[in-house]
């Protein structure tokens, strides 16, 4: 519901604060704004003078090289016309030269190709070219003359003094022509001195620029080279933030200065292959602002723009040089830098805004609570029925008396809603049935002060018929009493009546109702219990959600029932009736579930005899080690604790671990002997026998009638007879599951296979499709009669696996069984070479299947969240510590305790049990030296194995389930791992001291 206003002090708080915001937020902006155009303004002027600065400073470079180029041409070395004459003026160029800063070389160029260079060279460790030069050397004139049939070249070093050191001859630099190039071109036609465009230098690889000049007698070109390196200094002058961004560009957007490794990156990377060029603008924050300028014609002036997500105050502007010469500058400097000082001021006027409003909401804070003390304490108080806290009464007291008559209503409410809340919850957590009809009951009867009670329930079978379930007189349940089932159809009218309004039912003591229905349903042996009076009886109909009746409560009271405790029975009966059908639905689902298990279990053993009561043991042995494991205090197994849902895990794990064996044929379960199918064949290979020694004595008759000796030819039928009778019996015993397939046996059984008998009748008829398609594939029927083995491995006998992607699925699973490539294979050698037990590979893979199929089995039921851990302790008994099990290969580390529980528990009974047809059980003995055995090999868990045998698990499943001939005597200790040994003798001699 929505308020239908604000307080007070919310709204003095509220006023002073918007106040406060309003006029603090107006000052801060007009401050910050005018604190930016000021900045803003000083910048641009800054740039301005400075960029005077740098342009005077620039033109100084270019009249010192143009001053020196004037001199050199108005001197006689420019009249001379062989090298003969240039010579004696070497001192002179040197002399000019040397008065010269920031000028990187002078040099003439004649006419007939002779050249000319003076260069001033820094000291040897920061040389970047001459590294041959002597040490000392700070001037060098390279010479490229040209002669008639030879062109020379020569270094030539001087020192400070200008004093000739050394000469060194160079061939190659007399190839040089400085005819070719373009400054010369472009000075001798014109007459006054040209500035080329800015270049790297081939010999150091500085950005410059040449100024040259045709001297007036036309027969040499006298030029210089300015180095612009300096130019980098001047533009730091404009570097006023740490990320500003400087470039000074030439007429084609090439750098030749910038604040930034731009120039010194792109000359450090130039090769003696790559070509020699300036570097080009690379930096987007400022092509942008060149291309910004361009776009807007806005140049002299900051301008903001948005780049490299930021924003920046950008400039260009245009740098006027002798000879027509103009170079761009380009300025980026970020925003935020350059308003840093503002925005801190703006920070700090937010602060003092913030503290400022702080000490006035307290202020106004303390004023507001003054004025709203009194109702505010009891919204406060209020406030706690909304956040469920029921404990503290209201025991404010005001001048008001409304507000003492609101605080006693409360009080009131408090009380009855912890009573609701109590009961509700009440109601929902008890889980047992039978407890929480005589919780509901007890709880009623406490809050309606009632003296009695009874709870009624709907027969499950009979509609129309209420059965007695708990009697309680003063908190205590009476048994002994002699209440009988009421019939609805024989109770008054009245309490008919309200039964189909869904009304409460009262009965008066002076009623002849109420005489008749307490005779009628045996509450007179209630009532005499009672040591008060009873006044009233009091029926609450209790309704499902279908408004169906599903049983009643019944009050005896002393005194009349209040308006209050009637409200509250009738709020309560509703969810008491909710949760009285939600638990009988539970209690019926639980019901349902445990039949469902007991049911497939029953299947599962019903299935074969051998196995009838393997289904059934499994889940005692489990249960007897798990309550093993919960009692222990020391190991591993210390903290495990055997809960309720934990016991209930077992209970459904231990009863469905097998139930994947219900899609396992029944002979191969049952599987005695190695010939075994659905019936043993071992009585084919008789007949056969039979048939072999009636072919044989017929041979011998025929002999006998062509003359020869009778008495030789019995004594021969005689043996003949006796080596296939003896020979049958080998068959025979090799049928056995128990007989020790060696090489003599094996050698024997190959020999006996070969023997031959003879079939007259045709085999492929009055078959089963199936069967004859399996016949067919060995080949074309042969014509009778025909001989055939004794014992046979035919195309026949196999099965071939039909299943589809069956080795991918479960692979995907986690599976990782090896799947045999068939699914039967009946051969009759095959079968009787079986080295172990009776089973063959594939009957071995068919039988462990079962797992597989229990975990697919599983997956698809929906178990509720405690019993999520179902599959995996039903599903992992075949597995081993090592990992080597099946069906996954599971470790130790991978499996929980209650799955080790069960794989214990299966073997066990597997070793004990008497009714497998393919082995004698073993006694008590024998089986926990077979289970030590699988412990040492760490097929089984150690720990748990101790527990077993330690706690008697063995003993007392076996006083129960196994014959006394089994239960032989044990000493515990044997068969206990080391560390078992250890607990067990401390834990005798604890208790025998």
């Amino acid at each position: 519901m929505p308020l239908l206003g604000y307080s007070y002090r919310f709204y003095i708080s509220l006023a002073f604060t918007l106040l406060i915001i309003l006029v603090g937020a107006t000052f801060s902006s007009i401050f910050y704004y005018q604190t930016k155009d000021i900045i803003t303004d000083l910048t641009s002027k800054a740039f301005g003078f400075t960029v005077e600065e740098t342009a005077l400073k620039t033109s100084a470079l270019f009249e010192n090289a143009e001053s020196l180029v004037s001199v050199i041409a108005s001197h006689e070395i420019t009249n001379t016309s062989n090298a003969a004459e240039r010579k004696p003026h070497f001192n002179f160029l040197l002399s000019s030269f040397s008065k010269t800063k920031n000028i990187a070389s002078a040099y003439i160029a004649f006419n007939d190709g002779d050249f000319y260079l003076v260069r001033r060279l820094p000291s040897k460790n920061k040389r970047s070219s001459f590294f041959s030069a002597p040490e000392d050397t700070r001037y060098v004139i390279q010479v490229s003359e040209k002669n008639l049939d030879t062109n020379t070249g020569e270094y030539r070093y001087y020192d400070e003094s200008l004093a000739l050191i050394s000469v060194q001859p160079d061939i190659t630099y007399g190839q040089f022509d400085p005819r070719t190039r373009h400054w010369y071109q472009m000075a001798m036609a014109k007459h006054q001195a040209i500035t080329a465009d800015p270049y790297v230098f081939f010999t150091t690889k500085e950005i410059g620029t040449t100024i040259a000049q045709r001297s007036p007698s036309s027969r040499a070109v006298i030029a210089t080279d300015i180095s612009l390196t300096k130019l980098t200094e001047f533009l730091t002058d404009f570097k006023t933030t740490e990320n500003t961004k400087v470039a000074l560009l030439t007429r084609g957007s090439g750098v030749i200065a910038s604040v930034d490794n731009t120039i010194n990156g792109h000359l450090t990377k130039l090769t003696p292959n790559t070509p020699i060029r300036l570097p080009l603008l690379e930096d987007k924050a400022l092509k942008d602002v060149l291309m910004n300028s361009q776009l807007n014609q806005q140049k002299n002036n900051l301008v903001e723009i948005h780049s490299e997500n930021q924003n920046w105050l950008s400039m260009v502007r245009s740098i006027e040089l002798p000879n027509n010469i103009q170079y761009t500058l380009v300025i980026a400097i970020p925003t935020s830098e350059l308003l840093s000082e503002a925005t801190i001021m703006l920070i700090k006027s937010a602060v003092w805004l913030a503290t400022l409003l702080i000490v006035f909401l307290l202020l106004t804070n303390k004023l507001a609570s003054r004025m709203t003390k009194s109702i505010y304490y009891l919204v406060k108080q209020t406030n706690q029925i909304r956040d469920f806290n029921f404990k503290r009464k209201f025991d404010f007291r005001s001048n008001v008396k409304e507000v003492n008559m609101l605080g006693s209503a409360m009080n009131q409410m408090n009380a009855t809603i912890t009573e609701f809340i109590e009961m509700n919850k009440l109601l929902a957590e008890e889980e047992d049935f039978s407890k929480l009809q005589s919780v509901l009951l007890d709880k009623t009867i406490n809050i309606c002060e009632a003296k009695a009670g009874v709870l009624y329930l709907i027969d499950e079978d009979e509609s129309n018929l209420l059965l007695p379930q708990v009697t309680m007189i003063n908190n205590k349940q009476f048994k002994q009493h002699i209440l009988v089932p009421l019939r609805i159809s024989e109770l008054p009218d009245m309490i008919q009546d309200g039964i189909i309004e869904q009304n409460l039912i009262k009965l008066d003591f002076k009623d002849k109702d109420y005489i008749a229905f307490t005779h009628h349903s045996g509450l007179e042996s209630v009532i005499s219990q009672v040591e008060d009076k009873i006044q009233n009886l009091i029926l609450v109909p209790l309704f499902n959600r279908q408004n169906s009746l599903i049983g009643c409560l019944t009050l005896l009271m002393d005194t009349e029932l209040n308006t209050h405790h009637k409200a509250f029975i009738q709020a309560i009966s509703s969810n008491a009736a909710l949760s009285i059908e939600t638990r009988q639905l539970i209690q019926s689902q639980d019901e349902l579930f445990e039949s469902f298990i007991m049911l497939l279990a029953s299947a599962i053993d019903g299935k074969s005899s051998y196995t009838a009561e393997h289904c059934k043991r499994v889940p005692e042995i489990m249960k007897l080690l798990a309550q093993a494991a919960h009692t222990t205090e020391t190991g591993p197994y210390a903290e495990f604790e055997l809960t309720k849902n934990c016991k209930q895990a077992i209970h459904v794990a231990a009863w469905l671990h097998d139930c994947g064996k219900i899609t396992t044929p029944e002979y191969v379960i049952d599987k005695a002997t190695k010939l075994e199918t659905i019936y043993d064949r071992i009585h084919e290979v008789r007949m056969r026998f039979e048939l072999i020694k009636k072919e044989t004595e017929l041979a011998f008759s025929k002999r006998e009638l062509n003359g020869e000796d009778p008495v030789r030819l019995a004594t021969e039928l005689k043996k003949e007879l006796k080596i296939l009778d003896e020979e049958f019996l080998l068959v025979a015993a090799c049928n056995q599951g128990d007989l020790v397939m060696d090489d003599w046996t094996t050698n024997q059984l190959n020999n006996i296979a070969k023997r031959k008998w003879t079939r007259t009748l045709n085999d492929r008829v009055g078959l089963s499709h199936l069967e004859l398609a399996r016949k067919l594939r060995s080949g074309t029927t042969p014509n009778l009669p025909v001989q055939e083995f004794l014992l046979a491995d035919k195309e026949e006998h196999k099965i071939i696996r039909d299943e589809v992607n069956i080795k991918d699925n479960y692979h995907s699973l986690g599976f990782k069984m090896k799947q045999p490539e068939l699914l039967y294979n009946r051969g009759e050698l095959y079968s009787l070479m079986v080295k172990r037990g009776t089973l063959n590979e594939e009957e071995r893979y068919k039988i462990n299947e079962h797992i597989i199929q229990s975990s697919l089995m599983m997956d698809k039921l929906n178990f509720p969240k405690h019993l999520k851990n179902v599959p995996e302790i039903a599903c992992g008994h075949h597995e081993k510590m090592d990992g080597s099990g099946y069906p996954k290969g599971l470790t130790s580390e991978q499996m929980s305790p209650l799955a080790k529980m069960m794989a214990i528990a299966d073997i066990f009974e597997a070793l004990t049990s008497d009714d497998r047809p393919y082995k004698k059980p073993n006694t008590l003995s024998q089986s926990l030296e077979i289970m030590s055995r699988m412990r040492d090999q760490k097929h089984i868990d150690s720990e748990l194995f101790d527990l077993f045998v330690e706690n008697g698990v063995y003993k007392e499943y076996a006083v129960k389930h196994l014959d006394e001939k089994q239960i032989d005597s044990i000493q515990p200790e044997k068969f206990l791992s080391e560390n078992g040994k250890i607990h067990y003798f401390n834990t005798t001699s604890r208790f025998t001291s």
